[in-house]
């Protein structure tokens, strides 16, 4: 089994994982940590890491994490931006702001 497979089993027991500091900890429900899957956490605790701190990314998921866009300047709106600015530019105000009142 993977280090991916054996996280992808704790997430199915409810078992959460994160990193504080250099040290592993864990929240899981009473009797789902068996000695047995504690053993293995300990073992993998180090790969562990490694993969919530985002160091192994590459080597773990084939690709480098995303990193920032070095563009400059405008970019281009996607086409629900450019309908809520043609709905403001239309109406009288926001398209968020629709202002009416009931009596009930």
């Amino acid at each position: 089994m993977t280090t991916l497979e054996f996280l992808s089993h704790l997430e199915r027991k409810n078992v959460k994982l994160w990193r504080a500091e250099t040290q592993l900890r864990y929240s899981a429900p009473p009797g789902v940590l068996t000695p047995e899957l504690r053993r293995e956490l300990i073992e993998r605790k180090e790969e562990i890491l490694a993969l919530i701190s985002g160091h192994r990314m590459e080597s773990l998921f084939g690709a480098a994490p995303i990193q920032p866009s070095a563009l400059a300047g405008s970019l281009p709106l996607s086409f629900a931006q450019q309908r809520l600015w043609f709905v403001d530019r239309l109406g009288a105000g926001s398209a968020y702001n629709v202002p009416i009142a009931f009596r009930l």
